[in-house]
C-alpha cells in the first residue's frame, strides 16, 4: 500500500477519473489523505480528463496526450523517474473480458514501471513490471482497432505541498 493512498478509494462506479486526479494530488500532498473534493463534486459522473484543469488550483498543470505504444511507455517511464505520477486510461479486463475503461496511476518503483488502480481502498497493484504495463496498452489497443494511442494526463508542479 503507498502510504498517501491508504484512506483513497473510488466512491462510485464511475468516478475513476475524479479519484485518479485525487490521488496524483495526495500523492504530492496536495490534498488530505481523507479528502475527495472531485468525486465529492462530481458524484457519479464520468468526467474524463475534461476535468484536469481543476489540478491548477492546487499547482499541477497537467496535460493529455494520446501517444502510440511505445513512446507511451517511454513517456511514462520519463515521468515517474522525474517523481511525478501519471494518470492513464486503459481498457479494464476481468477474467479476459473487457469491462470499461479505467484510470490507473502511474509509478516506478525500483527500475520497474508500475500501475496502480486507485479504486479499492489503498490502492492495488494493476500492472507489476515494465512488460505487464506494456501487456496492458497492447491489449487496449488490439481490443479497440480504432484506438492505436495510449491516453495518458501528464503534469507539471508550479508549486510544492499544501
Amino acid at each position: 500500500m503507498i502510504e498517501p493512498l491508504q484512506q483513497h478509494r473510488q466512491l462510485s462506479q464511475t468516478s475513476c477519473a475524479a479519484s485518479g486526479m485525487e490521488a496524483l494530488l495526495k500523492l504530492h500532498n496536495r490534498i488530505d489523505s481523507d479528502s475527495f473534493p472531485y468525486q465529492t463534486t462530481f458524484g457519479d459522473k464520468n468526467i474524463g480528463f475534461e476535468q484536469v484543469h481543476l489540478l491548477s488550483e492546487h499547482g499541477l498543470i497537467a496535460h493529455d496526450e494520446r501517444l502510440p505504444l511505445e513512446d507511451a511507455i517511454t513517456k511514462l517511464e520519463t515521468e515517474t523517474n522525474n517523481g511525478r505520477f501519471p494518470l492513464v486510461s486503459l481498457l479494464t479486463v476481468v477474467q479476459d473480458v473487457p469491462i470499461g475503461w479505467h484510470i490507473y496511476v502511474a509509478l516506478s518503483e525500483g527500475s520497474e514501471l508500475r500501475l496502480i488502480d486507485p479504486a479499492p481502498t489503498g490502492g492495488e497493484i494493476y500492472a507489476a513490471t515494465t512488460a505487464e504495463v506494456r501487456q496492458k496498452c497492447k491489449y487496449t489497443l488490439e481490443a479497440v482497432p480504432d484506438r492505436q494511442t495510449i491516453h495518458i494526463l501528464t503534469y507539471v508542479e508550479t508549486q510544492t505541498g499544501k
